[in-house]
């Protein structure tokens, strides 16, 4: 990992995608390094999405979903918080640390939890860097 990580967001675009735009909306700090990838549900990403990404140089990627009870899919969320915590376990088998794949909830007007959210990620993916 460089000085700028490389961060891939795949974000519902009934929640996550909208709270990016407005997280983002004139801040280019937030966005450096970003790559948000609107998808129709949270629940739509597979692990080869996740994997394709890390093949592509992300140092981390996240999962934006709705918060539980509010997913236009009903479950879409909570499945792919499975499907993280599974492939968390597969990265860490292969010998990749696991923090580097997360899921969180936000909803459409909650910019700055995005914000505060993907900022926790980024120092944490910083920390991980430094403990090497």
């Amino acid at each position: 990992m460089g000085t700028e990580l490389k961060i891939v967001a795949f974000c519902c675009e009934h929640s996550g995608s909208l709270a990016a735009r407005m997280a983002c909306a004139g801040e280019s700090e937030t966005s450096a390094g970003t790559e948000i990838v609107s998808v129709p549900c949270s629940g739509s990403v597979q692990a080869a999405d996740i994997l394709k990404a890390f093949r592509s140089g992300a140092d981390g990627v996240v999962i934006v979903g709705c918060h539980d009870g509010s997913c236009k899919h009903l479950v879409g969320n909570r499945r792919v918080q499975r499907r993280v915590e599974h492939l968390a376990g597969t990265l860490k088998e292969i010998g990749w640390n696991p923090e580097r794949v997360a899921f969180f909830p936000v909803s459409a007007v909650e910019g700055q939890l995005f914000r505060d959210r993907l900022a926790e990620v980024v120092d944490r993916l910083r920390g991980l860097e430094a403990g090497r």
